[in-house]
């Protein structure tokens, strides 16, 4: 019986080691019913970001001329990614400025994340938010263009919290 503990013992340490049975190291595993998208050479960012998989749906990635990265998947899924610091009170002041899409209410609110509801006819639902990763920092949010339900926002700022950093190898 002691011998049986002196197995169990050891794999019961590290199966206790782990997170969820995933070791610590494994900080880049992509969640199921994700993939994961390297912007470097996609969108000109260097950064990965994980989205919904794009097996069932069409990708798009465009890099706009002013500096923009949009993804689209499908017609559920539409954010912008731009490198910079972001404004929270600029962009609150914006949102409660509106005098067409009317706010409505908060459904997040923290110093890097905006996820709210506001109203033209029917109820919309939009997020900002600023990802710091490495030494940048990025705005996302969703693309104002079409009118997302609400889990489809959440799903765009759930993958927007995903940003890292990837490290650029210089060109010889």
């Amino acid at each position: 019986m002691k011998k049986m503990y002196l197995l169990v013992l050891p794999l019961a340490l590290y199966l206790g080691s782990c997170k969820n049975g995933k070791s610590a190291d494994d900080s880049d595993v992509v969640p199921a019913g994700m993939v994961q998208v390297d912007l470097t050479s996609r969108g000109g960012l260097p950064i990965t970001i994980d989205i919904p998989d794009t097996a069932q749906n069409k990708l798009t990635i465009t890099v706009q001329s002013f500096g923009e990265t949009d993804i689209t998947i499908g017609t559920n899924f539409a954010i912008a990614i731009s490198e910079g610091q972001g404004d929270m009170k600029l962009k609150q002041a914006d949102i409660a400025g509106n005098d067409v899409d009317k706010f409505q209410k908060y459904i997040t609110q923290d110093s890097t994340t905006l996820l709210y509801e506001s109203q033209i006819v029917k109820p919309e639902f939009h997020f900002y938010t600023i990802v710091k990763t490495g030494k940048s920092a990025y705005v996302v949010q969703d693309m104002t263009s079409d009118i997302y339900p609400q889990d489809a926002i959440q799903t765009m700022l759930t993958s927007a919290k995903t940003i890292k950093a990837k490290a650029v190898t210089p060109k010889a």
